[in-house]
C-alpha cells in the first residue's frame, strides 16, 4: 500500500468528523436561565409597583364631571358656605370632558346665573380631587 495514499484517506476522514461541543457542567445553564428569570420577575415587579400604587405612572385621576358640575352649582347656591348665588342653571364644566386630576391645575365652568353667563375658575387643592370654586366672573 502507499502510504501516502493512507495519510490522505485519513486527513479526509478527520475532516469529516464534526467537532466536538463544549458541555457545560451539570446544570450551569439551567442556573443562568434561573438567575435571568428571577431578575426579570424583579424588574417586572418593581416597574408595577411604581407605576400603578399611590397613583404612579400608569394611573391618572380624573375627576367625574358630571359631579364637579352638581360641586360647582352647590357651591355657588351655598348661603352658609359658598358664593348665595340664586337661580344658578346651565353649569357645564371643562367642555364636558373630565379633568384629570393635579395639584393646582384648574378648569372652568360655565353657569348661568340669574339669567347671565358667567364663567368659574375651578381650581385644585391636592392631587386627591379637592377643588376650590372661584367667585363667578
Amino acid at each position: 500500500m502507499n502510504p501516502h495514499w493512507q495519510l490522505g484517506s485519513e486527513r479526509r476522514r478527520r475532516g469529516t468528523v464534526q467537532p466536538q461541543r463544549y458541555v457545560y457542567p451539570s446544570g450551569t445553564r439551567a442556573r443562568r436561565r434561573g438567575i435571568i428569570g428571577l431578575l426579570a420577575a424583579i424588574i417586572v415587579a418593581v416597574v408595577l409597583v411604581l407605576g400603578f400604587w399611590k397613583p404612579g405612572f400608569f394611573v391618572t385621576t380624573k375627576l367625574d364631571v358630571n359631579a364637579a358640575q352638581t360641586g360647582v352649582q352647590q357651591i355657588l347656591t351655598d348661603e352658609t358656605n359658598g358664593y348665595g348665588a340664586k337661580n344658578v342653571s346651565n353649569v357645564k364644566c371643562n367642555n364636558g370632558v373630565s379633568p384629570t386630576v393635579k395639584k393646582g391645575d384648574t378648569f372652568d365652568c360655565e353657569v348661568s346665573i340669574d339669567g347671565t353667563k358667567r364663567q368659574v375658575t375651578v381650581t385644585f387643592q391636592d392631587d386627591k380631587g379637592t377643588y376650590e370654586v372661584g367667585r363667578p366672573k
